[in-house]
């Protein structure tokens, strides 16, 4: 039977670690080691740590000086004896007993080196269909690459101990688990996924005492698109990170993924701004922003080898008004429709208004389709619908 080392960064976590460590402690998987790491809280979870491991002996603790996230993960993998790794935020749980027991038992069965799954997110949903993907394919690597969902996360992953070879960026306090991913994934042969939901991701609100969510700090400040407090300026600001890693790992096949998921942290920005109810008029100041600098065109050029151009000679300002007003009601429709997946719509409602239509591009004509397929599943409480985005984007 493998050993499992769960590793759990803690930071002023005491109103949310009792439910965590309930989960772990309660899966039926037992050659397990809780490895929990205090970030130098200054609230009682040391405290309840303490208790917990008078309850169980292979919780196994670990105090020190407030470093930050990435700091204290590094230190838990150091401290790490187990086969696989498991990493865990202290505010999340697992959905079932049985979440190590099943991974671990996926890892030995298809030969893997990391087991990807499911979680429950506010706004987001991973969308890979479940099987073995070969990262050594380079068209399965892309599809993995690709879903941001699926890479990014560091928790929604069952790892074998040697496929981390990369540790967590401590210069970095933005997407540090992103470029962790992106590194250690190339030690990767073979990759499972799976589409079931094993984890709960909690985001701690900020109107509440205690570690409030990093992303939902990003837009408390009134004024966050002027002072680029955003994912996407966020994700800019990365780029450096990232070419670090194109260049020691992935050298043959960079130019292809420079400019992928940059795009697509806007569509992140624009679902957390709804979900926090942010104004309709910050939502468009902050497009109108983006479509002002200079680095959201170079992406666009990107895609450009795919078929999809930006409209010339348009009044783009009546374009973001149509896009953040129909995008909050997909938005809206998508709470009641839970097969729909946020992003696909909103990427392709997206181009579907900014991008040219007179190209007659296979790319365009298949977001056409998927605004069909979104109309099909329509309920009729819905008010989103096809024929109000074609209109709004000729």
């Amino acid at each position: 039977m493998k050993k499992v080392s769960i590793i759990i960064p803690c930071y002023n976590c005491e109103k949310t670690l009792k439910r965590c460590l309930n989960s772990v402690f309660s899966q039926t998987y037992k050659n397990i080691e809780v490895i929990a790491v205090n970030d130098g809280s200054k609230d009682n979870s040391l405290a309840l740590l303490k208790a917990f491991q008078l309850k169980h002996k292979n919780l196994y603790i670990f105090d020190k000086l407030n470093e930050g996230v990435s700091a204290t993960r590094n230190f838990g993998l150091s401290k790490a004896t187990g086969d696989y790794i498991q990493f865990m935020d202290s505010d999340d749980n697992f959905t079932k007993k049985t979440v190590i027991s099943t991974l671990c038992n996926i890892m030995d069965k298809n030969k893997v080196d990391v087991v990807i799954f499911n979680f429950k997110h506010k706004c987001f949903e991973t969308y890979l269909n479940s099987g073995i993907y070969n990262l050594q394919c380079e068209e399965d690597f892309f599809k993995v690459y690709c879903d941001f969902f699926v890479c990014s996360m560091p928790w929604n992953k069952m790892f074998k101990r040697e496929v981390i070879k990369t540790k967590f960026d401590i210069t970095m306090n933005f997407a540090e688990d992103e470029i962790f991913c992106l590194a250690n994934l190339k030690n990767a042969k073979r990759i499972y996924y799976t589409s079931k939901v094993f984890y709960n991701y909690y985001c701690a609100p900020t109107s509440k005492k205690g570690n409030a969510s990093l992303i939902n700090k990003l837009y408390e400040d009134k004024n966050f698109s002027n002072n680029e407090k955003t994912i996407w300026y966020g994700s800019i600001k990365n780029m450096s990170k990232r070419y670090e890693i194109f260049n020691k790992e992935y050298s043959e096949i960079k130019s292809k993924m420079e400019f992928i998921r940059l795009f697509d942290f806007y569509f992140f920005d624009f679902a957390f701004m709804n979900n926090l109810n942010v104004s309709r008029e910050n939502q468009k100041h902050h497009l109108e922003n983006m479509l002002n600098n200079k680095m959201f065109w170079v992406m666009l050029k990107f895609f450009e080898k795919y078929g999809l151009k930006m409209k010339k000679d348009k009044n783009y300002k009546d374009l973001v008004e149509s896009f953040v007003d129909l995008g909050a009601k997909a938005y809206s429709d998508i709470k009641h429709i839970k097969k729909l997946k946020l992003y696909k719509v909103l990427f392709t409602l997206f181009g579907v208004l900014f991008f040219d239509k007179e190209e007659k591009s296979k790319t365009y004509n298949i977001l056409v389709e998927c605004l069909d397929e979104y109309d099909r599943q329509l309920t009729s409480e819905a008010i989103f619908c096809k024929d109000l985005i074609l209109s709004q984007g000729v």
